[in-house]
């Protein structure tokens, strides 16, 4: 099935487990508009449990990402699977909505660029700017990327206490347990170093308690994924998995 709008495509087949769209297009109310038809149509009417929402983006405006991440939640709280995979560049909205992804299920491939940054504005050479006028976009810069960071946060922590339960089922003693979740929280810690992201002390899951995950991690990972917008540098999918942004690669997913 082709679609009307140029960079993004959607096929699927009654004998496929899951219905794949691609999207090349930048993140824009039209391109926003289609995708969302398309998991509606998916979702509701074929009757699909799962898709594959393939990118490859500059991003775009952040309130069609908005609408985007928005219906993407409606339908993973619903029980719906949302693989997300990133190919080549994906970059600014487009690496949010990656991120939106269903947990487990948000992958790359190998030689792709993820890059996170704070909301901008783009001004025509001829419009002119006045104090209130600048004093507005600031305060409106201001809330998405307050919004951006804590979206990014809730999602490094559920991935966290994914990845804990996970590895307690995996591991029968205590000490195989501690092991394997210091050795994620040294894998974090190494990025955010490389980078500057964090003043507070790094992670250190020694007395770790899943209770505390959600207040407690959450507020570390706001600071850090500040930061991260602040820095706007590319990451490689080894650096994004550290900073539980992404999964991994496809072929590990399936």
């Amino acid at each position: 099935m082709m679609s009307i709008y140029e960079g993004i495509t959607a096929r699927h087949a009654v004998y496929d487990k899951r219905a794949i769209i691609n999207f090349t297009t930048e993140v824009n109310d039209d391109s926003v508009l289609l995708l969302v038809d398309y998991l509606d149509n998916f979702f509701d009417y074929y009757k699909y449990e799962e898709i594959e929402l393939r990118i490859k983006s500059p991003g775009g405006r952040v309130s069609a990402m908005n609408v985007l991440i928005d219906k993407i939640n409606y339908y993973i709280d619903r029980g719906k699977r949302i693989r997300t995979r990133g190919i080549g560049t994906v970059a600014s909205a487009a690496a949010v909505i990656l991120t939106a992804g269903s947990i487990g299920f948000r992958s790359v491939e190998k030689y792709t660029r993820i890059l996170y940054h704070s909301p901008r504005v783009y001004m025509t050479s001829s419009e002119v700017i006045t104090i209130d006028y600048a004093n507005s976009i600031a305060k409106e810069l201001e809330k998405y990327e307050e919004e951006t960071k804590k979206f990014l946060a809730r999602k490094a922590t559920e991935k966290l206490k994914f990845l804990i339960k996970q590895v307690k089922n995996s591991y029968k003693s205590e000490d195989e347990f501690r092991k394997s979740i210091t050795k994620i929280a040294e894998e974090f810690n190494e990025v955010a170093k490389r980078y500057n992201l964090t003043n507070q002390p790094f992670l250190d899951f020694k007395s770790i308690n899943l209770d505390e995950i959600d207040e407690k991690y959450q507020r570390y990972f706001e600071d850090v994924f500040g930061k991260l917008l602040r820095q706007e540098v590319y990451l490689s999918p080894e650096e994004a998995k550290a900073l539980l942004l992404i999964d991994g690669y496809p072929e590990d997913l399936d």
